[in-house]
């Protein structure tokens, strides 16, 4: 009966999709952010974004070139940008942020909007 078991937990674990992937874990200090994502750059299906360790950024949207930059900073565990893109402000948005060791997952609106994967280079 045991290598039942083991051989079916052996075969749920061989067909699941998520085993080999790593864990999101949020990021909940400047500290870690600083660590782990500034200095890099973070690229989506929707923009290329340079994440600079002086609080600014930089970067371009995919589609049509236009220029990002702004600036962003460590707020009540969130990580906040104030962005504008082709010179047209776009306003301040407070995000909950995850990393699973070259990916980064972004929650907008304080981990209650829209989510967004990127790959930290």
């Amino acid at each position: 009966m045991i290598k039942f078991v083991r051989a079916a937990i052996a075969a749920a674990i061989a067909v699941s999709p998520t085993v080999g992937l790593a864990d999101f874990k949020r990021v909940t200090t400047e500290a870690d952010y600083r660590a782990l994502v500034a200095g890099k750059t973070v690229v989506t299906d929707t923009s290329t974004v340079t994440i600079l360790k002086n609080g600014k950024l930089r970067g371009t949207v995919t589609s049509n070139g236009a220029k990002i930059s702004g600036a962003w900073a460590w707020r009540d565990g969130f990580w906040c940008r104030s962005v504008t893109v082709a010179g047209n402000d776009a306003g301040t948005d407070c995000q909950l942020v995850e990393v699973d060791g070259t990916r980064i997952r972004g929650t907008r609106d304080r981990g209650r909007g829209e989510t967004f994967i990127g790959q930290m280079k």
